[in-house]
């Protein structure tokens, strides 16, 4: 008994013409929801920071745990650059946080 299937070309297109689902359209909510926050976070980065501020201090009052930015899932798919970025960022952002929650 041979361990692999001959080769059967009637096979192979009967597999590319069975019949498909239609392609559900992308839901553009999402990434219309991230492209208005990251829009309004460039456009005004002091206010962002003033409001990221006013919610650590609100965390930090009410007794509630330190936050903490997670690395970022499957950054080994970008490019070189954004992945250097990628990989960083989430360490500097956790070192400023700690230095934040420590001080009094």
């Amino acid at each position: 008994m041979p361990i692999y299937r001959e080769y059967n070309l009637a096979y192979l297109k009967a597999l590319g013409e069975r019949p498909r689902p239609p392609a559900e359209p992308v839901p553009a909510a999402p990434w219309l929801h991230r492209w208005r926050t990251l829009s309004a976070l460039l456009r005004s980065p002091e206010q962002a920071a003033i409001r990221m501020a006013k919610l650590l201090r609100k965390i930090k009052r009410t007794g509630g745990l330190r936050p903490h930015a997670m690395p970022i899932e499957r950054s080994y798919r970008l490019p070189a650059e954004p992945a250097l970025i990628a990989g960083i960022l989430p360490d500097m952002v956790n070192d400023g946080l700690q230095a934040y929650w420590d001080t009094g």
